[in-house]
């Protein structure tokens, strides 16, 4: 790709690494857009209305994360309702702009067979005060399973940090996720 060649199996595990990296990214969305309206928000926990909040803002906010998977570190960048995610060090636009994502995470927090969450206290996040919450997540047909604590900043009602346990396919990982919105721009993709 990059060269144009390469064998079969470097082809292939590009083609892994991106697709990891879809799924990462779709998993972690899942997780902490939820996306809410109102109207979607309403039929889960009460105690979810902030998250759901700070999810939907994130989603319209220019923002950068850094995703530790297992010890595996990645990035994306959301600029101008672009989502960029970086494969192997070369950025590329996702094909789910930053509203797709918000629209299919609504259907998935509309369609969940469990959204739970409790209040844990106020806590300083990288120097900033922040309300802290506990998510626990099922998908409507129980895969995938998330527990997530998450840090949202008292002033911007923006998320600052996640830390996830998600068990998907009976296969278990952790995420630790931390957000950046300062200075965001669009990096040149290919």
């Amino acid at each position: 790709w990059e060269n144009g060649g390469g064998s079969r199996s470097a082809r292939k595990r590009r083609m892994e690494g991106a697709s990891s990296m879809r799924s990462i990214l779709a998993v972690t969305v899942a997780a902490l857009l939820a996306a809410a309206d109102p109207a979607v928000a309403a039929g889960k926990s009460a105690a979810c209305k902030p998250l759901f909040a700070a999810m939907e803002k994130v989603a319209l906010t220019d923002h950068a994360l850094r995703i530790v998977r297992d010890g595996k570190s990645s990035e994306s960048i959301t600029a101008g309702g672009v989502i960029y995610v970086q494969v192997r060090g070369a950025w590329k636009a996702s094909p789910m702009t930053a509203q797709d994502m918000l629209a299919q995470q609504r259907e998935n927090i509309r369609t969940a067979r469990a959204y739970d969450c409790t209040p844990l206290g106020d806590a300083m996040v990288n120097g900033v005060n922040a309300h802290t919450y506990r998510a626990h997540t099922e998908a409507a047909d129980g895969d995938p399973v998330s527990d997530a604590t998450i840090a949202i900043a008292a002033g911007s009602g923006l998320p600052l940090h996640t830390d996830e346990d998600i068990k998907s396919s009976g296969t278990p990982m952790h995420l630790s996720i931390d957000y950046r919105y300062d200075g965001i721009r669009a990096p040149i993709a290919r």
